[in-house]
């Protein structure tokens, strides 16, 4: 395996560990976890990201019961 891949690899577990956290805060409703990871001329890993995005029910946070969209 290439040293990218291996520096990839690496890197996106460390981002990943980094958001586990929120992961694991409400993992039922995770819809996605994304990882960005910044390269500096494409071979070494500058910086890493890890977000998480969760599914909301809109009609419960506002209110509405039983409407769906129109």
């Amino acid at each position: 395996m290439s040293d990218l891949a291996e520096h990839l690899k690496r890197a996106a577990s460390a981002a990943i560990e980094d958001a586990m956290p929120a992961v694991l805060a409400d993992a039922r409703r995770v819809r996605l976890v994304t990882i960005e990871l910044e390269l500096v001329n494409g071979s070494t890993v500058r910086a890493g990201t890890c977000w998480v995005e969760r599914a909301v029910n809109l009609n419960k946070l506002l209110g509405v019961a039983g409407k769906g969209p129109t």
